[in-house]
């Protein structure tokens, strides 16, 4: 169970900072998660950014911090699932 939420929060890691790093939101995403109704899962996403630059001899650094938490309760699950049994989230 526990695995299970660790490689969950692994991939919307992944999944958050490759649509950061793309700067496109528009795409659509396919989720696929093995769960049950009453699940629940929390994990929370940081990403610290440094800015460097310079202009006409004028250095300046920008720092960003951004910390997001999730919880994630599995009220109910649908009939579409996948070849291997999951359930497919839209």
């Amino acid at each position: 169970m526990k695995s299970r939420r660790i490689i969950i929060s692994l991939i919307a890691t992944i999944m958050l900072l490759s649509l950061i790093g793309c700067g496109s939101y528009s795409k659509e995403i396919a989720l696929f998660i093995n769960t049950r109704a009453g699940d629940s899962y929390k994990y929370q996403v940081t990403v610290n950014q440094i800015f460097d630059e310079e202009l006409f001899e004028q250095k300046t650094r920008s720092k960003q911090n951004i910390t997001i938490d999730y919880v994630l309760n599995v009220e109910s699950i649908g009939m579409r699932r996948d070849h291997s049994g999951s359930a497919v989230m839209p």
